[in-house]
């Protein structure tokens, strides 16, 4: 497993003596968040190139994102007064509290620098000289001059000179040019730390003047509180950018990169405690998988150690945290989980995964074959004192299960492959819902390995599990780095505190994910062992619980089997239950076979009745000579059924040739016409004014101009009505051409193809034919006539196809 350390936040730089700079740093184990849920104590060891200088314990309780794997450094007064400006090298030990130890990170060191400040850089400076200093200088000065004078030959004796001013400081000023253009003989200014003195017309800088140490000055005011950070947080979105932040919703766990969105971001969020936040961002991409390394070389062989105490295995525990605190003895030991951990010096120490010989134990598979091997078991009887009792088994069985080395603890997996293209478990009966699997019962704290072999592999994956509590709630969804090769895959994990159940299964990365995979397993352990099934698959011990006295043991099961000669049947003389096959020879059955289909059993030769000789041969011609009947009644001969045909066609006429009917031919009682069968065409017809009834068409006012005429058995009607009157009211009359045309009426009738009833209008002039009412029941051939209006006119055209009565 791969582990890393980095800043969260690029911040690897702070000034010396500043004790108010905090590094965050980031924990990562193959490139997932490391989790400190579980963390006994943090520390972080710092070094620089001259080797290891100290070590700083990090306050847990100041780790306020456990699963993120994040914790502060703060860089306090006790580190600087320890450290100088230089590189260092960092390291983070942190212990389990199984007691279990992780050193971040696995390959070299994370640095971080202190750099000086202005107060650590030595200036140039002039010299400081008091002024009693300055006095005895100007003294040594003037005996030198007096000595030199002394070698000079001594002239006339002066005049007396006038008393010297002495010197005057009068005021400091700021530099050279704020000095006075002019000033008395002697007197002094200070600029800065510097005296300038007013010499023969002239200022002289006579150097730095420092008087004595002044008293201590009051104490300042407070100055504000200062700005410090109250809380981090750390969140993850991934993206399909690595320049441009992701602007969707942030999570407190790692998420997987897919394909469409290759870069995992991580904001980091210091809140200070004026109530203002500031975000950093670290963008990553996972890598491609480095080359293995080089096999390092074997170290010398050490000492040979003292001769032990021996070893005393006292029993198990769920985790660390629960071995004995006294009344322990050197080579005590205890298991947790798979790890044996020993009393050594007054502690308890981890001595790593261990894995039983089982080579002296008889297998599962091997007690299924002793058992299913077909012997004989009153023949081979053994002592009830040679055969180990069914408590015995069990108890070994339990210590077996219990121990779980190499079990796998998954149900109903398979060596056989199966294709899969989403998120997948090869257990039966799992889905893709976190409410609907049955999870496996596991202790918090203990250490497991998930694992899969996976034959053919499009896309990425990644190994998880769903984590219940002991009520079988689910919590969250744990899961492992990014896998993208084939062949075996496993997965190393420890059971957070709080997981009672789990449900493994792998889950794809990328949106091209298809896989072929079989061996599916779940065991206890750091390692990864061959895929092997639950023991439940295989035999069920509850159901093969015999007395001791009724169970061979496994010498005498191998020397029976030896002793057992099989030899094949012939197939050629097997009877097979498919396939046509002839049968030679007699066969006698007790009960005759019965018939599958219909369950009736077949009959025998001898229950067959024997055929006589008159029945008749229906694949030859057969001369009766009685009579052929059916239903009692005889059947016509040929020349029967000749004669009754020719009489009852003696008068019929063919169709196909020209009849003459001598004795006429009616349809309907009627006589038909002579006209050779072609349709009926008369001239037009003229016909008078007529009413309905009483209703006389003149008396109406209605003048009629009526015209018809039949061609083809068509009937052509021209009418025309004009109302004379200036009477605006409506007038309906009813018109009956039956009436007006008695030949009409006599030859034809209405077709059941033509229209039975016409309406037709002209502006407010209507008229409608073949219409049936009250006033004319018989509709057959009326025309009525509605006129509206002065001057009303209506012209009327009927082509009405008739039948021939």
């Amino acid at each position: 497993m791969s582990k890393e350390l980095a800043f969260t936040d690029d911040n690897d730089v702070v000034k010396y003596l500043d004790t108010t700079t905090v590094f965050n740093l980031a924990l990562t184990a193959d490139g997932v968040a490391f989790d400190l849920t579980n963390a006994k104590s943090v520390l972080v060891k710092i070094a620089n190139d001259d080797g290891y200088i100290m070590q700083q314990t990090i306050d847990l309780t100041t780790v306020t994102s456990p699963l993120g794997g994040t914790l502060s450094f703060p860089i306090n007064q006790d580190i600087m007064n320890t450290l100088v400006p230089d590189d260092y090298d960092i390291e983070v030990w942190v212990t389990m509290n199984d007691g279990t130890q992780a050193i971040f990170p696995s390959d070299g060191t994370l640095g971080f620098s202190i750099e000086e400040n202005l107060m650590s850089d030595t200036g140039e400076v002039i010299p400081v000289i008091t002024f009693d200093q300055f006095e005895d200088q100007f003294n040594d000065m003037m005996t030198q001059m007096q000595n030199t004078v002394s070698n000079v030959k001594k002239g006339d004796k002066g005049d007396k000179g006038d008393t010297g001013s002495g010197l005057e400081i009068k005021d400091k000023v700021l530099s050279v040019s704020n000095l006075p253009s002019t000033a008395n003989e002697g007197d002094g200014y200070l600029v800065g730390e510097e005296l300038y003195v007013w010499v023969n017309g002239a200022w002289k800088d006579c150097g730095p003047l420092q008087g004595p140490k002044g008293d201590q000055g009051p104490q300042g005011i407070q100055g504000n509180t200062g700005t410090g950070i109250s809380s981090t947080t750390v969140q993850y979105q991934i993206s399909s950018s690595a320049t441009t932040a992701p602007t969707e919703t942030w999570s407190d766990n790692i998420i997987a990169t897919t394909t469409t969105n290759p870069y995992l971001w991580m904001k980091a969020t210091l809140n200070y405690t004026d109530n203002t936040t500031k975000d950093f961002y670290l963008v990553s991409q996972k890598g491609d998988k480095g080359d293995k390394g080089d096999t390092g070389a074997t170290g010398p062989v050490g000492p040979q150690g003292p001769v032990g105490s021996g070893l005393v295995v006292k029993g198990t525990v769920n985790n660390a945290s629960q071995l004995p605190t006294t009344g322990n003895q050197e080579g005590y030991c205890y298991f947790v989980g798979t790890d044996l951990y020993v009393w050594d010096a007054g502690a308890w120490k981890n001595c790593g995964s261990v894995s039983p010989d089982l080579s002296n134990y008889v297998t599962i598979t091997d007690l299924n074959n002793g058992l299913s091997t077909k012997v004989n078991v009153s023949d081979m009887r053994k002592p009830a004192s040679d055969v180990a009792g069914i408590e015995e088994v069990s108890t070994l069985q339990t210590q077996v299960d219990n121990s779980a080395v190499g079990t796998n603890l998954l149900t109903g997996t398979s060596s056989s492959e199966h294709s899969y293209t989403g998120d997948f478990s090869t257990v039966p009966g799992w889905s893709n819902n976190t409410s609907s699997v049955t999870p496996y019962v596991v202790n918090a704290g203990s250490t497991y390995t998930y694992s899969i072999y996976l034959t053919k592999l499009t896309g990425s994956f990644v190994l998880g599990y769903w984590a219940y509590d002991s009520n079988k709630n689910y919590i969250t969804w744990i899961y492992s780095s990014i896998y993208s090769s084939s062949g075996k895959t496993s997965w190393t994990f420890t059971v957070p505190d709080g997981v009672s159940y789990i449900s493994p299964h792998v889950v794809h990365a990328s949106d091209d994910f298809i896989c072929t995979a079989k061996g599916e397993k779940l065991e206890l352990g750091s390692h990864a062992t061959d895929w092997c099934p639950n023991p439940e698959d295989k035999v069920n011990v509850a159901d093969m619980r015999k007395p001791a006295s009724d169970i061979a043991g496994i010498e005498e099961v191998n020397a029976k089997q030896d002793k057992l000669t099989i030899t094949p049947a012939d197939d050629s003389k097997v009877v097979h239950t498919s396939g046509d096959e002839e049968i030679a020879g007699a066969k006698t059955f007790d009960t005759a076979p019965i018939d599958k289909a219909t369950g009736h059993p077949y009959i025998t030769k001898d229950g067959v009745p024997a055929v006589p000789d008159t029945l008749a041969d229906t694949t030859k011609d057969a001369n009766f000579m009685g009579k052929l009947q059916k239903s009692g009644i005889d059947v016509a001969t040929t020349s029967d059924v000749s004669s009754v045909v020719n009489t009852a066609t003696a008068n019929m006429a063919n169709t196909t040739k020209l009849a003459n009917f001598t004795a006429g031919l009616q349809v309907n009682g009627k006589d038909v016409g002579a006209g050779g069968g072609d349709t009926l065409t008369t001239p037009w017809v003229t016909t008078n004014h007529f009413g309905h009834g009483a209703n006389d068409l003149d008396s109406l006012g209605i003048e009629e101009i009526t015209g018809w005429r039949i061609k083809n058995d068509v009937l052509y009607y021209d009418a025309t009505f004009m109302r004379n009157d200036t009477d605006l009211s409506s007038l309906t009359v009813v018109f009956d051409l039956y009436t007006a045309i008695p030949n009409f009426k006599t030859t034809f009738k209405t077709t059941e193809n033509g229209p039975h009833m016409m309406f037709i209008g002209v502006g407010n002039a209507k008229a409608a034919f073949n219409f049936g009412s009250d006033f004319v029941p018989n509709n057959i051939g009326n025309i009525q006539i509605m006129l509206s209006g002065e001057n009303a006119s209506l012209p009327i055209h009927i082509v009405y196809p008739l039948d021939r009565l």
